[in-house]
């Protein structure tokens, strides 16, 4: 038996003081309405309701359940539409788990506009480059970076991201600009960490695919920090456009190698649990994000 639903049923006939009209008020035959009535009653273990074949009354028990099961019934009401507009209206708090170097570059800079646009959400960001189960650790979305596992996560691409060679003014005065990936083991590098002691940077074009060993004196485990030692003239580095884009435009760094794209997927997709029912602070985020990066829709 669905104790709430037999509940309302019971407070409908107590305050038609009425069986007939109460089911007609449900929507349901005259049956079913004293068939629930019956059986919570024999749930409870008491009589609720005095019937003749005239009238209809209630007990004393009948009396006090009727009192309190209708502050019950008015606050799960309540507590109903509350849940309910908190899903229409974009409001609460907005938990995001991304990779630390999107989160550094771009989302940060896009959060005060979005917070300043809907003032009844708050965000909690925790820019970590670990493996964050959402759904365990009750994020309600993640920024992820590069090919996704599969998974029965929803995702939706943010950012066709691509990843180019960059040096410095500086250092191409010094050392000259590398006209072919090959031309790199002659350069010195700004190699990611993870790459490991035989670092290879794979190169695609037109015509043909190159992977090139590279070396250098630094090796670090942050685009951001790659980004600011190839700014210094330190050496070539592979980077995301969204990370050197500042200094793009500043021309402290320009592209090397213009022919040539890095291979492999470095797209940025929003990671959230459920496609139905998306809450709204969950929704308009998404939709904040892929509109300010150009990819909305």
């Amino acid at each position: 038996m669905d104790l709430l639903n037999a509940m309302d049923v019971f407070n409908r006939v107590a305050k038609l003081e009425s069986f007939s009209a109460a089911a007609r008020d449900l929507g349901m035959s005259k049956t079913a309405v004293s068939r629930q009535v019956s059986e919570l009653e024999n749930v409870l273990g008491v009589r609720l309701l005095n019937r003749t074949t005239r009238r209809m009354s209630l007990t004393e028990a009948g009396n006090a359940y009727f009192a309190r099961s209708s502050i019950i019934l008015a606050d799960v009401e309540e507590l109903q539409g509350a849940v309910q507009s908190l899903h229409r209206r974009p409001a609460g708090v907005l938990r995001v788990t991304s990779a630390v170097t999107f989160g550094h570059c771009t989302l940060a800079p896009l959060i005060g506009e979005f917070l300043s646009r809907y003032p009844d959400i708050s965000i909690q960001m925790d820019l970590t480059n670990r493996f964050v189960d959402i759904v365990e650790e009750g994020y309600d979305l993640a920024i992820r970076v590069g090919k996704l596992q599969s998974s029965s996560l929803i995702s939706r691409l943010l950012v066709q991201a691509k990843r180019y060679a960059y040096a410095s003014p500086a250092y191409i005065a010094q050392w000259g600009e590398p006209a072919t990936p090959s031309d790199l083991t002659s350069h010195a590098c700004v190699v990611f960490l993870a790459q490991g002691s035989e670092a290879r940077w794979h190169f695609a074009s037109p015509d043909g695919e190159y992977a090139v060993p590279v070396s250098g004196r630094l090796r670090v485990n942050s685009s951001e920090a790659i980004a600011r030692a190839v700014r210094d003239g330190v050496g070539i580095g592979i980077l995301p456009d969204y990370v050197v884009r500042p200094m793009l435009a500043s021309q402290e760094v320009q592209r090397v190698l213009t022919g040539f794209e890095i291979k492999g997927d470095h797209h940025i997709y929003a990671i959230y649990p459920h496609r139905h029912q998306l809450s709204a602070k969950v929704r308009v985020f998404i939709d904040y994000i892929g509109a300010a990066l150009g990819t909305d829709g």
